[in-house]
């Protein structure tokens, strides 16, 4: 929730800063919003993640502490990279897309665990048809994907896509053969 509430504030004091044109604000809104960033892959992806932890998540998938965790905050920077127009933008928010994907990738791979784990993400095995299900989902996302980067043209979308397909591939020969 910290890292929540920091992006909350970091949004607007930018916000402010947009509407008022206020530069302290928009100073102090990068500084937030980094502090929250930094926040988030620190402590929520390395350190408290619930593969790693014995966290329960909750026992309802793609409704539980995860959308709080991981989902919420990349909605947050993706409104911070759309909506907000400044310096930084030229240089640091140019590996946003990047963090998304990351962040979305993550969020997706912990749902698929809980739906075979269930509320302790850490707690048991993996099964053959987990890892088979991984692959399956990869796959297809990263089909969407391809399709989604040529109908808006982006390149950046169909570079994570690539990106995407080949993990699955050597996930598929060297792993799950």
């Amino acid at each position: 929730m910290i890292t929540n509430i920091l992006f909350l504030f970091g949004l607007l004091s930018l916000w402010i800063a947009k509407r008022y044109g206020r530069h302290a604000f928009i100073l102090s809104g990068q500084v937030l919003c980094m502090i929250a960033i930094f926040r988030l892959c620190y402590f929520d992806i390395l350190f408290s993640n619930p593969i790693f932890n014995h966290h329960a998540i909750g026992k309802l998938p793609l409704f539980n502490s995860l959308i709080t965790t991981y989902l919420l905050p990349t909605g947050m920077i993706y409104f911070l990279y759309r909506k907000f127009d400044f310096p930084l933008k030229q240089s640091t928010f140019k590996y946003f897309p990047y963090l998304l994907s990351s962040l979305i990738f993550i969020y997706l791979n912990l749902n698929l665990r809980q739906f075979y784990q269930g509320e302790y993400l850490n707690s048991s095995v993996t099964s053959g048809a987990e890892i088979y299900t991984y692959s399956l989902v990869w796959l297809l996302v990263g089909i969407i994907l391809l399709f989604t980067g040529i109908l808006k043209q982006s390149q950046i979308i169909r570079y994570a896509s690539l990106a995407l397909m080949i993990v699955t591939v050597l996930k598929v020969f060297l792993f799950d053969t």
